[in-house]
């Protein structure tokens, strides 16, 4: 424990949690590190047949050709 303590110390490094995430703030540079919140890591299944009419309907409106006329003269 001592070792990470002369570690810290020697290369000015301070760390502390504030808020429930890990700040690690050095003479460079301050990280940091958030836990993942339990809500925004499940996400809710597709369905698959709505998918299918998603792409189709995207390619139709892709495929129509451009009317712009690119001859400005």
């Amino acid at each position: 424990m001592q070792t990470i303590k002369d570690f810290l110390s020697k290369y000015k490094i301070h760390v502390a949690v504030v808020g429930g995430a890990l700040v690690i703030g050095t003479a460079y540079a301050t990280c940091t590190i958030e836990p993942v919140a339990p809500e925004a890591a499940i996400e809710a299944p597709e369905d698959p047949a709505s998918e299918g009419a998603t792409e189709a309907s995207s390619e139709t409106t892709s495929s129509a050709p451009s009317t712009e006329n690119s001859n400005s003269e």
